[in-house]
């Protein structure tokens, strides 16, 4: 990534059992990356479409910051929005996820109506940019779509620096109340995490967004130091 000070981390285990790779998510002593303007932390290379993942957690969060610097993978992320799948056991259930932004309003954005840049516009209202999710349960079989201020808990936001498109997402390690989303899962555990965008195109997009991108890594959650 170009003008980044980002340390990359080239190895990996393999899971017992599959092939998908074991990262190790970083302890956060400080705010979550979805609580700053930009991430910080080790980021890992997920070997194709100039993507990288870091994950952060404490004893009740867990925080992901996925950047890409591919300019079709970015259409396709303000277009159609971007699926984050968890599984508390490890692998790919897609138990419990995210999509975002699914809000943006009139034609495909580009990079300049990016949330949280000069001149963007972002606040409450249907169909502004920054103002909707959706939260899914059982793959894609049920899912409700919702204003992020009405789900306590999950903080989320696109953010653009130079060529770098970045996704900041944070989570409840654990849920509250049947209306309470969280990854269910503890520090010190396992948990599948999957970045998914759809496969379907929508007018505007370039051809170099066509292909669908889908990645899944197992991250163990960092313990308490």
């Amino acid at each position: 990534m170009k003008g980044r000070a980002i340390s990359l981390v080239a190895s990996a285990a393999i899971a017992a059992g599959c092939m998908s790779l074991v990262m190790q998510s970083e302890w956060s002593g400080a705010a979550p990356p979805a609580q700053s303007p930009y991430p910080s932390g080790v980021f890992v290379s997920l070997g194709e479409r100039d993507a990288w993942l870091a994950v952060r957690n404490d004893s009740a969060r867990v925080s992901i910051a996925f950047t890409t610097t591919d300019p079709g993978l970015q259409d396709r992320i303000l277009n159609q929005g971007i699926f984050v799948w968890f599984d508390p056991g490890g692998g790919e259930s897609r138990a419990f996820g995210i999509r975002y932004p699914v809000a943006w309003s009139g034609s495909p954005t580009g990079l300049d109506a990016v949330p949280g840049q000069p001149g963007s516009v972002e606040g409450p209202g249907a169909g502004r940019p920054g103002d909707d999710l959706e939260v899914y349960s059982d793959a894609f079989r049920q899912h409700d779509r919702y204003a992020k201020a009405d789900v306590p808990g999950l903080e989320v936001q696109v953010r653009r620096r130079a060529d770098t498109l970045i996704y900041l997402l944070t989570v409840p390690l654990r849920g509250h109340g049947h209306d309470s989303y969280a990854l269910d899962a503890a520090p010190g555990e396992v948990a599948g995490i999957g970045i998914e965008t759809r496969d379907t195109r929508t007018t505007g997009e370039s051809a170099g967004s066509i292909l669908p991108f889908i990645v899944w890594r197992n991250v163990r959650l960092a313990a308490r130091p």
